[in-house]
């Protein structure tokens, strides 16, 4: 049995690298997009590998093995996190990239773009691949009327 983290207990996250492209949260159910972006005019597929290797040991370890990482341990535990994606017979039956995914736009949206409740509405059409920041310390958004913020 996994130990829960203290309510007080608050891990590091990756920086943000996924761009919110379309975002309604006012339909039933809500819908967000993102997308890693281009740079220099071309899809950043290497990037978002790099980001979801980054994410890998909250995805696949325990609250304990992330807890005791450190020096002494930490490519070992990264290698038996990224064996736990890859070996599980899950694995050969649905997406665990999908579900990393999964994981990281749940984990990385501020709260005020995953509640229904949020005012926050952008446009259903995609920005040029060209309107994409190559380096950004925040995520943008879309205002309604389709310019970045």
């Amino acid at each position: 049995m996994t130990p829960t983290p203290p309510a007080q207990f608050h891990e590091p996250i990756p920086p943000p690298f996924l761009y919110v492209r379309v975002q309604d949260l006012n339909l039933t159910p809500t819908i967000t997009a993102l997308c890693a972006g281009y740079e220099g005019g071309e899809w950043r597929a290497k990037a978002l590998a790099d980001h979801m290797m980054e994410w890998l040991p909250e995805f696949a370890l325990n609250y304990t093995e992330r807890k005791n990482c450190g020096h002494h341990n930490s490519v070992r535990l990264l290698r038996e996190a990224a064996q736990r994606v890859y070996k599980t017979e899950k694995f050969q039956k649905r997406g665990e990239f999908g579900e990393l995914l999964l994981h990281i736009a749940a984990r990385s949206l501020p709260p005020s773009q995953r509640s229904a409740k949020s005012t926050t509405k952008t446009p259903t059409t995609t920005p040029s691949k060209d309107s994409t920041p190559s380096t950004s310390s925040q995520r943008p958004t879309l205002s309604n009327s389709g310019s970045a913020k």
